[in-house]
């Protein structure tokens, strides 16, 4: 990839790739996915432990020599929409769009 088309991520500018140079970015994301899924594995590994940890100590903050670690709940409520009337659910219910990339295998 030339420089110009390295700069278009940085300024966001449209700039034509080619089917060579498109396949590549594919192929980039992708492994990239695959890396953030293996680190996102690890650390939820991590933190089992360390939970672990902190019951056998019942505690929920450890500290290391530069690092701390605090566990806390978080809880959310939510409405079905088949659990409240129509009219309450119209009213007071929000919608948000949001664009998703989706990474699949083409069929040939």
């Amino acid at each position: 990839m030339n420089n110009n088309k390295k700069d278009a991520f940085k300024t966001e500018q449209i700039v034509k790739f080619t089917p060579d140079e498109i396949d590549s970015i594919i192929k980039k994301w992708n492994e990239t996915k695959n890396e953030a899924k293996r680190l996102r594995e690890n650390e939820e590994k991590y933190k089992l432990v360390l939970g672990k940890i902190m019951d056998n100590y019942n505690t929920d903050i450890i500290k290391g020599s530069s690092l701390k670690v605090s566990r806390y709940q978080l809880s959310r409520k939510f409405l079905l929409k088949e659990n409240i009337p129509k009219d309450i659910y119209d009213k007071y219910s929000t919608s948000r769009n949001i664009t998703c990339f989706r990474l699949s295998k083409n069929k040939e």
